[in-house]
């Protein structure tokens, strides 16, 4: 990636039911998270993330999000990465 180009990820969770509100206040105190939305289908919440490199979010999805936020209120999480062309 060029210089000053960011890394961006989509990160669709699931979480317990009655527990959305909080795991997403929770989600837009994480440094990287750029918004964060309660969605309604087949997922609860999702989260659009920038970061340096793709590693790095994916980085923030699997290990901040699933071990500092969703052990109470986890279901599950996908992340989705876009590239930069």
């Amino acid at each position: 990636m060029g210089e000053g180009v960011m890394s961006r990820a989509f990160v669709c969770i699931n979480s317990e039911a009655g527990l959305e509100a909080k795991v997403l206040q929770q989600l837009k105190r994480l440094k990287g998270v750029e918004e964060a939305f309660l969605v309604y289908g087949v997922y609860d919440i999702m989260i659009k993330v920038n970061a340096e490199t793709g590693e790095t979010a994916v980085y923030i999805d699997y290990h901040r999000i699933n071990e500092e936020i969703l052990p109470e209120g986890f279901s599950m999480t996908i992340c989705v990465t876009v590239p930069s062309l």
